[in-house]
């Protein structure tokens, strides 16, 4: 099954899903290259250990620069079914550099990747772990060569949403530890834009749009 997909800077396509394996219940990532037409120049599984389970839902692909691609996700381990979040780089060859995985006592995952300007890449998900004990949003730079990480952002307490689901008004706040580019954009269920309702860098402290 396929969950993910991006274009890099050739024209050509990676689509990021998982498959199962049949002597053991796990899922194991699997990546497909393409060509503009779709047509496949390699499909490749990474397998991951047996007591791991891979969360599809939790999966995004960006382009490196010079083929090439970053996925992140997490991990739901089969003993505990507490979560990790990964970040895995794999090269055009379909060969994986390496791979880091982040985590605690509570649960870890990444939802979206992107390319910062000195070429690096920032991973934006949620923790339980490194936060004020809540879910929070979670920010890691990563290292384009290494996988090394720094904490972006750690929001404490976290993104409130009053009410949810909402009609036609809602109240989100937040808190930011230092002047930072916030972007708050609302969706319906169908993926179309309703409204943009925050796209600046504001000042640091607790922040509320309606």
């Amino acid at each position: 099954d396929g969950y993910s997909v991006c274009e890099n800077e050739f024209g050509e396509y990676y689509i990021v899903g998982g498959c199962s394996r049949e002597s053991v219940e796990v899922m194991d990532i699997a990546v497909v290259k393409t060509d503009s037409d779709l047509n496949i120049i390699w499909k490749e599984n990474f397998e991951m250990n047996e007591s791991y389970f891979y969360d599809f839902a939790k999966a995004a692909v960006h382009p490196v620069a010079g083929g090439g691609i970053i996925v992140c996700g997490s991990f739901k381990y089969a003993s505990t079914l507490k979560n990790d979040l990964f970040v895995m780089k794999i090269d055009s060859a379909g060969n994986e550099e390496w791979s880091q995985y982040y985590g605690g006592d509570g649960s870890e995952a990444a939802y979206a990747i992107e390319q910062t300007q000195d070429g690096n890449f920032i991973v934006a998900g949620h923790t339980s772990s490194h936060g004020s004990g809540s879910y929070d949003a979670w920010l890691l730079k990563f290292d384009i060569e290494t996988g090394f990480h720094n904490t972006v952002y750690n929001a404490k307490p976290g993104l409130s949403v009053y009410p949810n689901p909402a009609n036609s008004r809602v109240t989100i706040s937040y808190r930011i530890e230092s002047d930072s580019p916030v972007q708050i954009t609302i969706y319906d269920l169908f993926g179309k834009i309703v409204k943009v309702l925050e796209d600046s860098i504001p000042d640091k402290g607790e922040r509320v749009s309606v």
